[in-house]
């Protein structure tokens, strides 16, 4: 019996085998690449058989995880994007789409979280928002991968509903601006205003610093095209219209 192997790197091998009590058997070198495995089988004069198989990535064994900020703000919109890449088998090869990769978090006060997201082309991302201020740190779990830790911190974000805007003439106030453990912002924080066009464009932006708990922006002279303003903090935002006084 003669075997011929084609691998996917294109490179072959050949041998040859004695079959006993009609059956005959042979192990094949898969090598390092995925792709099609064909093999072909011929006895003598019979004609040739080729059977075609699929090689496909091992479970994971490599792969980092990175986090592109470092700080977010508890219980605010946003938060942390984690992003998993260049997660690889023991040979090299990217995982297959759709493996599953656990992200695994410990927060503050014995805070757990855990999470599984499918693989795709090597790569998997997960958003997640603090509930708490304080430290976190997270690591990913797939096949035999066990991460580095990424450490993180959350800040004391805006209690929900504490960012009213308060219109006197052309002077708009913030507040009082009061964050999740109750206390006041500090003063001298700044709250980013954004100035937009009716199709969302910014064609201005200032920061105006808290004072007592409260922002004041008094609106300047601004570009014909000026419809709202958006007052950001702590990765909370409110957008608010202008005056028809303040084009």
């Amino acid at each position: 019996m003669r075997i011929l192997t084609f691998l996917p790197d294109g490179t072959s091998t050949r041998r040859e085998a004695t079959p006993r009590h009609l059956l005959m058997w042979t192990p094949l070198r898969a090598g390092t690449g995925v792709g099609e495995l064909k093999v072909s089988v011929t006895a003598d004069a019979t004609r040739r058989e080729l059977v075609v198989t699929d090689l496909l990535p091992g479970a994971a064994s490599s792969g980092v995880l990175e986090a592109p900020a470092q700080i977010a703000w508890a219980d605010a919109q946003g938060g942390w994007r984690l992003d998993a890449e260049n997660l690889r088998d023991r040979r090299g090869n990217e995982i297959v789409t759709g493996s599953a990769v656990t992200y695994i978090g410990l927060g503050p006060q014995d805070l757990r979280f855990m999470a599984t997201v499918p693989a795709i082309d090597g790569e998997a991302s997960l958003n997640v928002a603090p509930l708490r201020a304080g430290r976190y740190r997270f690591f990913l779990q797939a096949g035999s991968l066990q991460s580095a830790r990424v450490g993180l911190t959350a800040r004391p974000g805006l209690r929900r509903g504490s960012f009213r805007v308060k219109r006197q003439g052309r002077v708009i106030i913030l507040g009082p601006l009061v964050t999740v453990h109750g206390a006041l912002v500090d003063t001298g924080t700044g709250v980013t205003a954004t100035v937009l066009s009716a199709e969302g464009r910014s064609l201005r932006e200032d920061v105006i610093p808290v004072v007592d708990g409260r922002a004041r922006y008094e609106i300047p002279v601004l570009p014909p095209k000026a419809r709202f303003i958006r007052f950001a903090l702590f990765g909370e935002g409110v957008t608010t219209p202008l005056f028809k006084d303040s084009r």
